[in-house]
């Protein structure tokens, strides 16, 4: 599971123009604004935002994936190519559907950032290449966990943002910083003020320019109150600890048992999502708690091996095996065992979504 790359910002704070130009469909773009049409003999359509109106200019409009971004992905996909393909001979060269499932959520830019994956990893072959894109949608996110379509993560996030540990933490970034954000314009409350370190972060994050009062310590001190914002419905130790990460471990654990019983021939699984789903992955797992949110282009690896004819799993979040705190530390674990004690803490049963399987 990926996240997706550098983006544009939402809402914007300040003169966007002093910022720099924001770039998402360069003639270098590894996902470009391309459509093919009709499906025999296709023409090329190129489509072009109305740039006076855009919020980014020259060509972005809001959360919209950077060239920058693409080039990021496009290059992880490389990386995974030179492991998965060339040193473990686990796929070859060419692109075949039936070993390999792609999907994510409902979003352009976690759709373009699969896609830059996909070309980083898998080079064209062949003309008129078709890569099928599972994709979720509003109702219900597979890969995109939101209180919109769970009401236990509504529940949690209640109970996080109404807690006294959340209240301390808002009240001591007020204290520090409210009078310094209002004299620039800022309006104070929750959810601008969320928005707004967001954006500044995002600017920062892709090398972009904030306005000449944004210091160094405020970028630190922003990152952390939106990792605590981020983290604390999926982290918070409460009633409903986990509930955010359920259905992807019911369906990495479909999809694996579908492939032991021979009932699928895949040998990778790309999920193109959020930051918000690889915290709620990790967080089942351990060795990443207090840290800051994932960056762009993080990524998690679920690998399945045979060791000495036991199937055996780990973790790996951005090259590095995670410790799981469900085996004291261990990283190379039994898959029927990790699935046994998920299943016995209650890891795999909230957040259903109707009509899938459970």
């Amino acid at each position: 599971m990926i996240r997706h790359g550098k983006r544009a910002p939402g809402k914007a704070f300040g003169d966007i123009k002093k910022t720099g130009e924001w770039i998402c469909d360069d003639n270098s773009s590894y996902s470009p604004r391309l459509n093919p049409a009709p499906v025999q003999h296709s023409k090329l359509y190129h489509i072009v935002y109305e740039p006076g109106v855009l919020p980014y200019q020259p060509q972005c409009r809001k959360e919209d994936l950077l060239s920058d971004g693409m080039n990021d992905l496009y290059e992880l996909g490389k990386f995974y190519k030179s492991y998965y393909v060339d040193e473990m001979k686990l796929l070859g060269e060419a692109f075949w559907p039936w070993n390999v499932l792609f999907r994510g959520s409902e979003k352009d830019r976690t759709l373009r950032s699969g896609v830059s994956f996909m070309n980083g990893m898998f080079e064209p072959k062949s003309p008129n290449e078709v890569i099928e894109y599972i994709t979720d949608n509003d109702a219900a996110g597979l890969v995109h966990p939101s209180v919109d379509w769970c009401p236990e993560l509504d529940e949690a996030s209640n109970l996080y943002f109404n807690s006294q540990e959340w209240q301390d933490i808002f009240n001591s970034f007020s204290n520090k910083y409210k009078t310094i954000l209002e004299s620039h314009g800022i309006k104070w409350n929750f959810k601008n003020v969320k928005k707004f370190t967001a954006y500044t972060l995002i600017v920062d994050c892709t090398n972009h320019t904030n306005e000449a009062w944004i210091t160094d310590e405020m970028l630190l001190d922003f990152a952390r109150f939106m990792s605590q914002y981020n983290r604390g419905p999926v982290y918070y130790k409460g009633n409903f600890y986990g509930y955010a990460g359920s259905p992807m471990f019911r369906e990495f654990f479909r999809v694996a048992d579908e492939k032991i019983a021979m009932q699928n021939d895949y040998k990778f699984v790309l999920y193109s999502s959020h930051d918000a789903a690889l915290l709620a992955i990790l967080s089942l797992l351990g060795d990443y708690e207090g840290q800051y949110n994932p960056p762009f282009g993080s990524h998690v690896a679920f690998e399945m091996w045979d060791v000495n004819g036991k199937i055996m799993c780990r973790f790996v979040f951005n090259g590095n095996p995670i410790k799981l705190d469900l085996f004291n530390g261990e990283t190379l674990v039994s898959y029927s065992n990790l699935k046994m004690k998920f299943a016995s803490n209650g890891y795999l049963s909230h957040c259903i979504i109707p009509n899938w399987p459970k």
